[in-house]
């Protein structure tokens, strides 16, 4: 999985203060801060492609990490484990981020992901939330009459779960 958005560094470096100005520059719309100390020795990787409402990255750290938003209507963010296990808490949520469990963060909440296994490895979908509106609206017919909100855990192994995870492997090949 090492290959993964290969061509899209953005910061490889043992200085976890670089690592999480990079995170945070290219999620945008919220505070990064860490929430556990650095590991001696430990390389914090990222690497991120950025468009119009949305950022797909790939993270290698061990380092948690404090998600504050800027507002309530914020994007919402999925979470999927390449490798190794991360504890992920929105609001009065929490779910392991795992092989077959994947983290859904709704806006607006602070959220706090701490990888349980050294250089764990994730991949992090922002997607704006204007385009999940302007997409429920194109199916349904009508914009939403209030804010979308997801439950923090998404079972990998259903069929919707298996469909969101597909869609999100083929952005990454």
């Amino acid at each position: 999985q090492g290959a993964l958005l290969r061509r899209f560094p953005r910061s490889r470096s043992a200085d976890p203060a670089e690592f999480l100005t990079n995170v945070t520059a290219s999620y945008g719309s919220a505070a990064v801060t860490a929430v556990t100390r650095p590991q001696r020795g430990a390389v914090y990787e990222f690497r991120a492609v950025t468009g119009q409402g949305f950022t797909l990255g790939y993270i290698r750290s061990g380092l948690g990490v404090r998600i504050i938003p800027q507002d309530d209507d914020g994007p919402c963010y999925l979470n999927l484990a390449v490798s190794g296990t991360v504890h992920s808490t929105s609001g009065n949520e929490e779910t392991l981020n795992s092989d077959g469990l994947a983290a859904v963060l709704s806006g607006g909440q602070v959220q706090a992901l701490r990888p349980l296994d050294p250089g764990a490895e994730t991949i992090g979908i922002k997607i704006d939330r204007e385009l999940i509106e302007a997409e429920l609206a194109a199916l349904l017919g009508r914009h939403p009459s209030e804010p979308v909100r997801f439950q923090l855990g998404l079972d990998l192994h259903t069929p919707g779960g298996r469909g969101i995870s597909g869609m999100a492997w083929s952005l990454l090949h």
